[in-house]
């Protein structure tokens, strides 16, 4: 994960102006489904190898990984999203996304699809870099329509 001054939501706002008009050609060449899949996996793909290289540039376990690179992943949302904590202990972390402006932003622009791709599903990318040491579950999102997202991690011991 590289430093930038940019926030998360510039990031992404960035990269959606040159996204969004390529797979809106690509739907109307190939058809939605088509499309989607195709531009979705690439994304998917780059994500994880993202996460999975930062992950293994860091020292410490592989929870202890998690843990930094969700540091620097909170840093750099910074306010685009208002958090309601709820648990925070050695064997859980909970919290209520309640507001996001990427939600926001994809739905202005008519690609919650594209928004959960690129945004929602990089918190399991980060997940997949602690092996198996750290478990989430979230069924819902603002950007499929939600009133919130629960995050619920769940920590588990290595052995």
């Amino acid at each position: 994960m590289k430093k930038t001054s940019l926030s998360a939501l510039e990031r992404i706002k960035a990269q959606a102006e040159v996204l969004v008009p390529v797979l809106r050609a690509l739907r109307a060449e190939l058809g939605t489904d088509r499309a989607n899949k195709l531009v979705f996996n690439v994304l998917r793909k780059t994500s994880r190898d993202r996460f999975a290289m930062a992950a293994s540039r860091r020292d410490g376990s592989v929870q202890e990984k998690w843990e930094q690179l969700n540091q620097i992943l909170d840093v750099a949302i910074g306010d685009a999203v208002k958090r309601k904590s709820l648990r925070d202990d050695q064997e859980a972390l909970d919290f209520d996304i309640t507001e996001c402006g990427f939600a926001s932003f994809f739905q202005s622009i008519q690609e919650p699809e594209l928004g959960a791709v690129m945004t929602c599903e990089v918190d399991r990318d980060l997940v997949a870099t602690s092996g198996n040491s750290v478990k989430l579950e979230r069924e819902k999102t603002i950007m499929n329509g939600d009133d919130h997202c629960p995050f619920r991690y769940r920590f588990i011991k290595e052995s």
